[in-house]
C-alpha cells in the first residue's frame, strides 16, 4: 500500500467513525467498517433492547444452565413458563453424562408461549416426557436458584403460612431466595413465638451472605425487639456479622426507626455499637446519633462509655466533644 493511499484509506475511516452515534459498541463499529471495505454503505444496528442473565448450579455429574432475557412469568405451580414478553428468552440447558436437554421458550406470535426441544443436541418434540422433565427440572431450579422468588415466596405463604417459608428457605440454594422467603414470612405478621425464633435461627445459621443477613436483620427488629427472649440472639447475630459496614448498618437502622423501641433495646444497640470492629464505622456510628434520648440518663450514659471504648484518643475526643455539646443544648 502506497503512503498516499493508505493515509487516504485513513482519513476516510476517520470520517466513517466520526459520523458513527455516540453509543455505537465495538461489534458495531467493526462491522460498519467491515461494510465500508467491502464496498457497501456504512450502516450501524441497532442495539438489542434486552438483557440476559444467567444461573448455573451443578450436582455430582449433573449441571443445569439458564439463560433469562426480557419479562417471563411462571405458572403458579412452578413447572412452565406463562407467559414472556415479545422480546424475552427463557433457556433450561440440562446436562449429565448420560444426555443432555436443552428447552428454549420464547413468545408466540400469536399468543402465548412456544417451546423449541432438543435431546443431545437434535431438535426433538416436545412430548409428554419432554414435559415431565421440564416440569421437574424448572421446579427445583426455581426453588435453588432464587428467580421468581418474590412471586413464589407469596404462593407459598397463601398455602402454608410463614411456617412453609421459614421450611421452604432451608431447601433454597441461593441467599437471594433464603432472605425473600424468610422476610416476606417476617413482613406478614402471621409469626408465632416459636416461628419467630426459628427465624432467627435460619439468619444466622442459613444465610452467608452478610448484605443479605443484614438485611433480614432489619427486616426482622421490629418483632423481635418487642420479645425480650430474642434481643439477645439478635444483638448475637449482629455481632456474628464480620462487615463492620454491616453491623454499623443495622444499629443505625435500629436508631432511625420511627417504632417506638424500649429503653432495653436501645441500651443492647448502644452495647452492640463497642464491638464494632472498625473504628472508623463506630465513630461514625456515634457521630450520627450523638443527639438522640438525651433526656435520658441511663442512656447518655451508656453513650459516653461506648465513646470511651474507641482507641483512637482523636477519634474519642472528637465524639465525647459533641456528645458534651449536645447534652448542653438539650438542656
Amino acid at each position: 500500500m502506497n503512503t498516499a493511499f493508505g493515509m487516504s484509506m485513513i482519513l476516510q475511516l476517520f470520517a466513517l467513525c466520526s459520523a458513527l452515534p455516540r453509543e455505537v459498541t465495538m461489534g458495531q463499529l467493526t462491522d460498519s467498517i467491515r461494510e465500508y471495505l467491502d464496498g457497501g454503505a456504512p450502516q450501524t444496528k441497532a442495539a438489542p433492547s434486552r438483557s440476559e442473565s444467567s444461573w448455573r448450579w451443578s450436582e455430582n455429574d449433573r449441571s443445569v444452565t439458564v439463560t433469562i432475557g426480557g419479562r417471563v412469568e411462571f405458572t403458579d405451580d412452578s413447572t412452565d413458563v406463562k407467559s414472556i414478553s415479545n422480546d424475552g428468552l427463557f433457556v433450561l440447558n440440562e446436562k449429565s453424562k448420560e444426555v443432555e436437554r436443552k428447552l428454549e421458550v420464547t413468545a408466540h406470535p400469536g399468543g402465548g408461549v412456544e417451546h423449541a426441544y432438543s435431546l443431545n443436541g437434535q431438535s426433538h418434540v416436545f412430548d409428554r416426557e419432554s414435559q415431565a422433565w421440564f416440569a421437574r427440572a424448572l421446579s427445583t431450579t426455581l426453588a435453588r436458584s432464587g428467580l421468581d422468588a418474590e412471586s413464589r415466596a407469596e404462593r407459598l405463604l397463601k398455602e402454608g403460612g410463614a411456617r412453609r417459608l421459614i421450611v421452604e428457605s432451608a431447601t433454597a440454594r441461593s441467599d437471594r431466595a433464603r432472605r425473600i422467603y424468610l422476610e416476606t414470612a417476617l413482613k406478614s405478621n402471621n409469626l408465632d413465638p416459636a416461628s419467630l425464633q426459628d427465624v432467627m435461627g435460619a439468619i444466622s445459621s442459613s444465610v452467608s451472605s452478610e448484605s443479605e443477613r443484614a438485611n433480614l436483620l432489619i427486616a426482622a427488629f421490629g418483632a423481635v425487639l418487642s420479645r425480650p427472649d430474642l434481643c439477645s440472639a439478635f444483638f448475637q447475630a449482629i455481632g456474628k456479622l464480620d462487615s463492620s459496614f454491616e453491623q454499623k448498618r443495622v444499629l443505625t437502622a435500629i436508631f432511625k426507626s420511627p417504632k417506638a423501641l424500649s429503653r432495653e433495646a436501645l441500651l443492647d444497640a448502644l452495647m452492640a455499637a463497642k464491638r464494632i470492629p472498625f473504628e472508623h464505622d463506630k465513630v461514625e456510628f456515634l457521630l450520627e446519633h450523638a443527639n438522640l434520648y438525651l433526656g435520658d440518663s441511663e442512656l447518655r450514659n451508656e453513650f459516653a462509655r461506648t465513646a470511651a471504648s474507641i482507641r483512637s484518643e482523636a477519634q474519642r475526643r472528637r465524639v465525647e466533644a459533641l456528645l458534651d455539646s449536645n447534652t448542653k443544648t438539650s438542656n
